[in-house]
């Protein structure tokens, strides 16, 4: 059986449902640009490249036009570095899974598209922030997932081989990143992204990798 020395982790719609507090603040977005707000399903389908990749889709959605992302990004992000951590809440399964993994002394970090800063509020608004000796959001380095930088810094940092680690995520972005880093890949079917290519294994729940 596969027991890895280091599981990576994404955030969004992996450890935490965060659609409601995202969508509050599109929502403030879109209103100060003099629009209709959105639904919390159809930003769910918008989530997962990165906040400026999200207001591009939530401006294209509402028919603005992009020159106006610079200043709608700014208003998503002064409001939701007040509002990440209201609605957030884990999925079932997760505190299981990191419990697991820290009775066996496996290494756990974060990988997400998110803007950095907002990781850590978001990690302390669940109570998991104590699990991860290493997170790295979507401006950290020059690329984001999908590509395998982030991955490749995380894997530098924990002095890990790519054979004895694990990426655990909820879309294509997180498949193919860990498929660039030479990492395994496992899939959960809950959350926002499409899943198009295929992970070493697909869950339902995290608690479903107990043991590993």
């Amino acid at each position: 059986m596969f027991k890895p020395s280091l599981v990576i982790f994404d955030l969004d719609g992996t450890l935490v449902d965060s659609v409601g507090d995202l969508t509050h603040a599109i929502n403030h977005m879109l209103t100060r640009l003099g629009v209709s707000e959105v639904t919390s399903a159809e930003v769910r389908g918008w989530i997962g490249d990165g906040a400026k990749v999200l207001v591009e889709r939530a401006l294209v959605h509402s028919g603005l036009k992009q020159d106006q992302s610079a200043v709608a990004l700014e208003w998503f992000l002064n409001c939701y570095r007040t509002s990440c951590a209201v609605h957030t809440e884990c999925y079932d399964g997760v505190q299981a899974l990191l419990n697991y993994l820290q009775e066996q002394s496996i290494a756990m970090a974060l990988v997400s598209n998110k803007p950095h800063e907002l990781i850590e509020p978001v990690l302390k608004h669940v109570g998991i922030d104590q699990y991860f000796s290493w997170f790295a959001g979507g401006d950290r380095f020059e690329h984001k997932k999908p590509h395998p930088q982030p991955l490749e810094a995380c894997l530098a940092f924990f002095n890990c081989d790519p054979a004895h680690a694990l990426m655990i995520g909820d879309s294509d972005n997180d498949i193919l990143a860990a498929r660039g880093a030479n990492v395994r890949a496992i899939a959960v079917d809950y959350g926002y992204g499409s899943l198009l290519h295929q992970p070493d294994q697909t869950v339902s729940s995290l608690a479903q990798l107990i043991p590993l």
